[in-house]
């Protein structure tokens, strides 16, 4: 096993470096790890690239019923989907994104938008928990 620089790693495999750093510091890697405060990688370390492709997120036949414009939409729909912890509960997933502003939506990764819609949900749940909203609740 011989290790290389991040850097070197990233020029190897032809992907900018910040990409690499970043998903060295989520863990993407198995046998990245900072030595001596410079990245280092195992340089037959295959690079983990977990995005959904268009085979993948539609069926044959929507596939065929859609135009390139609404196909692109799906894709980055179940890109979303997939990036979100609640991509797999359809009415809670379609709510949370619902919230987000569509012009924002626009400017944000598939993977940022999943945070963000994460976010949504998160700070609604923590709104419900809040002792301090119980005065919000109807008298009975």
């Amino acid at each position: 096993m011989s290790e290389i620089t991040l850097n070197d790693y990233a020029q190897r495999i032809a992907l900018d470096p910040e990409t690499v750093r970043l998903t060295a510091d989520r863990g993407g890697f198995r046998s990245a790890h900072k030595q001596d405060g410079d990245w280092m990688i195992d340089e037959t370390e295959t690079c983990p690239d977990k995005r959904l492709r268009m085979h993948e997120a539609l069926n044959p036949s929507a596939w065929k019923s859609m135009d390139a414009k609404e196909r692109r939409h799906e894709l980055r729909l179940q890109q979303i989907r997939q990036y979100s912890r609640f991509g797999s509960f359809g009415g809670t997933f379609a709510t949370c994104l619902r919230r987000i502003p569509q012009g924002l939506l626009d400017t944000l990764t598939p993977e940022q938008a999943g945070q963000v819609v994460d976010l949504v949900h998160d700070t609604y749940q923590a709104g419900r928990r809040n002792p301090d909203t119980e005065w919000l609740e109807a008298d009975d």
